[in-house]
């Protein structure tokens, strides 16, 4: 019985580590990428926002783009946050629904 059950217990861990290694492999890969796109979308608002400003396009002035760049940072931040709570999260309820299953 106690070999059955380990013999279980392992194939469990096994698919776990497997799946966890997935995942880390596909975060690994999309965090540094997401990033990027975060960051080439700054340059880009710095360039546009310039152009308005220096054309004095509806007005815009420097003040509006310093307000523009605090609120984009403060979005990216939230969302980069919260992003990451999720995947913690999902990670967490992953493996105790793993746990839960191989103690029954």
């Amino acid at each position: 019985m106690k070999m059955k059950l380990t013999r279980i217990l392992k194939k469990i861990n096994t698919e776990l580590f497997e799946s966890a290694n997935d995942a880390m492999k596909y975060a690994n890969i999309l965090g540094p990428a997401v990033g990027n796109l975060g960051n080439m979308n700054f340059v880009l608002t710095a360039v546009i926002g310039s152009v308005f400003v220096f054309y004095g396009v509806s007005g815009f002035t420097i003040g509006g783009l310093v307000f523009v760049f605090t609120i984009y940072k403060n979005y990216k931040s939230t969302s980069f946050s919260n992003s990451t709570a999720i995947n913690i999260s999902n990670s967490s309820i992953s493996r105790s629904r793993e746990s839960i299953q191989t103690v029954r």
